[in-house]
């Protein structure tokens, strides 16, 4: 059985902060979903025996003619979305855990139940990435700067948007969140999707979630800054599309090559704007398409069903990178950095209070990874989770008394991410 510690109080360490259009907002409920989602394939099965055509066509629809958005904020949004994906039950434990203040402030405004959170991440199968597409963007740009004008959050229009601005789509869904802060506060609050009145402090249905974590193959976020104060909204107004592609028209897919090409500047494990390096090329061994990326570092390269060498050149890179993929049914993540768990448990040290049943424990947390109390391997099944979140060092405390009266030995976990 696995327990969890009361939570922890922010308001105590002075950290709870609002943001100038006063308490926490959620997303707008009930997000437009048009289709169902299904597994997708792409084009043609590829055999790994399939050699390189004489010359491959640059895929540009990943990014703006100018290369200057997805910008480093929707890149970011990308990115953790494409995270989460590879492993839901982490994220589970990343949403409840993540050390930052604004997000854990409105966790407690709406009374998430983390309990129920967790649960319900653990409940979701991993999917395949989504690619971003300009056209779902540009379409997404449009309905921040609608939302902007009408100083609120709506759906009004927003599928017609993605057909007018040329994405043939055969499943559908959006999001809008018209109160974000930044790049991990909008993810928190769309894949919480906090707010509703269900009780579990989370909006019925998790429309919002339903996306992010769903089976669309590609993705469109554009984000529009509102810093007036005289609006209710702001600062940073979201919209994002999901779909998937009816690839029986002219440059439309639903298999990629997805990555970003990055650098941890500071080394928080977590891509941030600013990290992105752009115009690097990214030279498949084989198929019809190759990708440069785009300032803030991300690319997407339809793609059939194979394995492949990948070429990183150019841009700020200072040497030749190679990375090998496979590529299924779905389209594939390639990991930039990989960031092993071992290495914040270094140093790692537990002290046991049987008699006070306490446990304090110090170790480096990182912003970009969840971590754990586990015990050891003679108490099976039985898991304290840190809601500390502090810098370094926490205390967490228990009130089951320890089987025998011998207290065990104690471990600190965390969880890494594929990138």
């Amino acid at each position: 059985m696995r327990k969890f510690p009361r939570q922890f109080c922010f308001a105590c360490l002075g950290l709870i902060s609002f943001a100038a259009n006063g308490a926490p907002q959620s997303p707008e409920p009930f997000p437009p979903a048009i289709g169902e989602p299904t597994a997708l394939t792409g084009a043609t099965a590829r055999s790994a025996e399939h050699k390189a055509p004489l010359s491959q066509s640059e895929w540009t629809y990943h990014k703006s003619a100018d290369g200057t958005r997805p910008s480093g904020v929707e890149q970011q949004y990308v990115w953790l979305m494409n995270r989460a994906r590879t492993n839901p039950t982490v994220e589970g434990v990343w949403l409840s855990l993540v050390p930052d203040a604004q997000i854990q402030n409105a966790v407690s405004f709406f009374n998430v139940n983390l309990d129920i959170l967790r649960e319900e991440f653990a409940a979701i199968p991993a999917r395949p990435p989504a690619a971003f597409d300009v056209r779902l963007h540009n379409a997404a740009v449009d309905h921040s700067n609608y939302l902007i004008s009408v100083d609120g959050q709506n759906h009004n229009g927003q599928s017609t948007r993605v057909t007018d601005a040329g994405f043939s789509w055969t499943s559908y869904r959006g999001s809008v969140f018209s109160y974000s802060r930044n790049g991990p506060y909008g993810h928190a609050g769309f894949n919480i999707d906090w707010g509703g009145n269900d009780g579990t402090g989370m909006q019925t249905g998790r429309g919002h979630r339903a996306g992010l974590m769903g089976n669309y193959s590609n993705v469109g976020v554009g984000i529009v800054e509102d810093n007036d104060n005289t609006n209710a909204i702001g600062p940073q107004v979201t919209t994002i599309n999901y779909c998937n592609a009816r690839s029986s028209s002219p440059d439309h897919y639903n298999r990629f090559i997805v990555g970003t090409v990055w650098e941890d500047l500071n080394g928080n494990q977590l891509y941030d704007p600013g990290e992105g390096l752009g115009g690097v090329t990214v030279m498949p061994d084989s198929g019809n398409f190759f990708a440069v990326t785009g300032e803030a570092g991300g690319y997407a390269i339809p793609a059939d069903a194979g394995n492949y060498q990948l070429t990183f050149t150019g841009g700020s890179l200072a040497q030749t990178v190679t990375k090998e993929v496979t590529v299924g049914t779905g389209s594939a993540l390639v990991p930039w950095l990989n960031f092993p768990a071992e290495a914040q448990l270094v140093g790692a040290s537990v002290e046991i209070d049987s008699t006070t049943r306490e446990t304090d424990a110090s170790w480096s947390v990182v912003y970009g990874q969840p971590t754990s109390i586990v015990v050891s391997d003679n108490l099976v099944d039985w898991e304290i989770i840190d809601s500390g979140k502090s810098t370094i060092g926490s205390t967490v405390s228990w009130s089951e008394a320890w089987p025998g009266g011998s207290p065990r030995f104690w471990r600190v976990q965390s969880w890494s991410y594929l990138e």
